[in-house]
């Protein structure tokens, strides 16, 4: 059975998205400073079959006071890593890259 974060985070990445994404796998990333970064530093990376254009989706979950938000990032330059999505999240401010 998958964890509740990742049912949650493919059912953003396809409304989002509108591909089926398969886990992968979890990165762990160093502590960033910033509002939309993952809880626990935990980054779910995720496999597309069928969008046009990216290979992956780096997702994850923060708070943003009392509310829990979902955040999922493209793999398409210069998004390479779970670091660098989370680094692309931080500096869109808010905005997804």
């Amino acid at each position: 059975m998958k964890p509740c974060d990742i049912i949650l985070l493919e059912e953003a990445i396809r409304a989002t998205h509108g591909c089926d994404p398969q886990y992968e796998r979890t990165e762990v990333v160093p502590a960033m400073s910033g509002e939309q970064f993952p809880c626990g530093g935990f980054v779910r990376v995720f496999r597309f079959l069928n969008h046009p254009k990216a290979r992956r989706c780096y997702a994850w979950t923060y708070r943003q006071g009392e509310e829990k938000k979902s955040l999922t990032v493209l793999e398409l330059p210069p998004v390479e890593s779970a670091e660098s999505a989370v680094k692309a999240a931080i500096g869109s401010n808010g905005e997804r890259p």
